[in-house]
């Protein structure tokens, strides 16, 4: 899904795309996507951080900044889902700075600046890959969790002017008796957002 959000005189594009993976159809997918979008959250890339450099010299005229689920240093068969990342388009007048405050790998977390106008435009940005809705316990903690994480990084970030969260919410809004729709609504009236 695409969202228009004004900056300033600058109209920024944002996008958000599960991948479920980096296959050569992917990156075209997301080279397409990059032609309409200035930012691009992306969930499930299944790629180690070090990797997310290649994928973006792949890409093209694009930086990427992300986090990974595994662990370079130790042996992995096989790949874990998850990963969330931000790719930005070059040509957009936004300097991307990663929080180094993140405390749940479910989430990645920028600063975004943006300098069109007399006085910079500060985001805080946050992409998400949330646990599924399965009715589960587990999958509930898990979720109120990553919100509780998200919150705790929004009060951290009183500088900003403007807060984007974005990504995989693994819930349907419409389910008004789901645990996940329940928390992440009441989540958006806490941080007074708008789902």
């Amino acid at each position: 899904s695409i969202m228009h959000a004004m900056a300033g005189d600058h109209k920024l594009t944002f996008g958000t795309y599960n991948c479920r993976g980096h296959r050569e159809d992917t990156l075209k997918y997301i080279s397409h996507l990059m032609k309409e979008c200035d930012l691009l959250f992306i969930q499930e890339h299944w790629l180690y951080e070090s990797e997310l450099t290649k994928w973006g010299n792949s890409i093209g005229n694009v930086n990427v900044t992300g986090i990974s689920p595994m662990d370079e240093s130790q042996l992995h068969i096989g790949r874990p889902y998850g990963g969330c990342a931000l790719i930005s388009n070059k040509s957009t007048p936004v300097s991307i700075i990663p929080c180094d405050d993140e405390t749940n790998g479910r989430f990645h977390a920028c600063k975004a600046v943006v300098c069109t106008g007399k006085e910079p435009i500060r985001f805080l940005i946050i992409n998400v890959y949330m646990p599924c809705d399965n009715d589960s316990r587990a999958s509930a903690e898990l979720y109120q969790d990553t919100l509780d994480c998200a919150s705790a990084l929004i009060e951290t970030h009183s500088d900003i002017d403007y807060m984007i969260m974005g990504g995989d919410l693994n819930t349907d809004l419409r389910r008004t008796q789901s645990t996940n729709t329940v928390a992440l609504q009441n989540f958006c009236e806490r941080e007074l957002l708008h789902p």
